[in-house]
């Protein structure tokens, strides 16, 4: 039995199915059930903070995934996503430590990388992480560390990118995705060549299956991204030409979009946290050849591919009137 935290969550509903679908048991702690599960999929109402809870929902477990985290978004305060992201981290390693779980797979962040000096970034880059989220997650991990080096706890770190795909949740894509589809313009900060990986929702749900079962990796850590993503302005012309979009691309001077950004930024008028906003005109890339040579995993979905399919996915599941329903193929 395989046991996901935050399990009703974008990733987690993505994990379950990849699971129920090889015939594997899964049992979903979370909070709330948010989203629709698979009857086959045991819901174990909880909160990560429980420590007696996580608990006994591990009980019987060969593996927990740890998906559960706040993100920073409307305003958490710092001390509450410290206690959930690295204080429900603890919890779930002690859960699992008392319940003799064999594997321990952690869903960290590539945010803990920081703005890196060097692309692509390697497992071994300096850590200098985003944020309060990034620190939270930098943290986690090496309560992760510590248990595999004190406890022997087979851990194993997965850090994705940005996670897109059916049923995505993050605030700045959506708005991407609804000005595609009224064909309003998308601003470009400066030339539109900087390439920004983001990861398939279902390739990040393979690479837990494989980080939780392949033999001789506890206390690794893995990248997990597409391969080769084109510069943005080139993404966005395939993406227009597999879906019919005619989103016009306006390009705007990189110093004083930067300018405004981060004013609007401090004002919590943006869809995305102020320290992300370098990456609209940054590269930030990984190179995820470890998780192919350790983990046997290699990512299905480009960049395009996912993009087209979270759009499929938007107009079909969010569409008012008059919008044309897409095809799934």
């Amino acid at each position: 039995m395989y046991l996901i935290t935050g399990g009703a969550g974008f990733l987690g509903a993505h994990l379950a199915r990849r699971l129920t679908a090889a015939g594997e048991s899964v049992r979903v702690f979370d909070v709330g059930a948010r989203r629709s599960m698979s009857p086959s999929v045991e819901m174990v109402r909880g909160d990560v903070l429980d420590v007696r809870s996580l608990s006994t929902a591990a009980r019987g477990a060969h593996a927990l995934f740890h998906l559960a985290a706040l993100l920073p978004r409307g305003g958490a305060p710092s001390e509450l996503m410290h206690g959930i992201n690295v204080g429900g981290t603890a919890n779930a390693i002690r859960a699992a430590i008392e319940a003799g779980v064999s594997r321990f797979v952690f869903i960290s962040s590539a945010e803990v990388y920081g703005y890196p000096a060097h692309i692509p970034v390697r497992e071994d880059a300096p850590m200098e992480p985003l944020g309060v989220y990034g620190r939270n997650k930098l943290e986690a991990e090496e309560c992760c560390r510590r248990a595999w080096r004190e406890h022997g706890l087979e851990t194993v770190i997965l850090r994705p990118t940005v996670l897109v795909g059916s049923g995505l949740t993050d605030r700045f894509l959506l708005l991407l995705l609804a000005s595609m589809a009224r064909n309003q313009p998308i601003a470009v900060v400066g030339e539109g060549r900087n390439r920004f990986q983001l990861t398939g929702v279902e390739d990040c749900a393979d690479a837990c299956w494989l980080a939780a079962s392949v033999p001789g990796i506890g206390g690794e850590a893995f990248n997990i991204g597409s391969a080769d993503p084109p510069p943005f302005v080139e993404q966005a012309e395939q993406v227009q030409a597999r879906t019919g979009t005619r989103a016009p691309l306006w390009k705007v001077p990189q110093e004083p979009a930067a300018t405004v950004l981060r004013w609007l930024g401090r004002l919590h008028l943006l869809p995305l946290q102020p320290e992300y906003i370098p990456f609209l005109y940054q590269d930030f890339v990984l190179d995820v050849s470890k998780a192919r040579a350790h983990l046997g995993w290699e990512p299905r979905l480009s960049n395009v591919d996912m993009l087209v399919q979270a759009y499929r996915w938007y107009l079909n599941r969010r569409r008012p009137s008059g919008w044309q329903e897409v095809p799934a193929a």
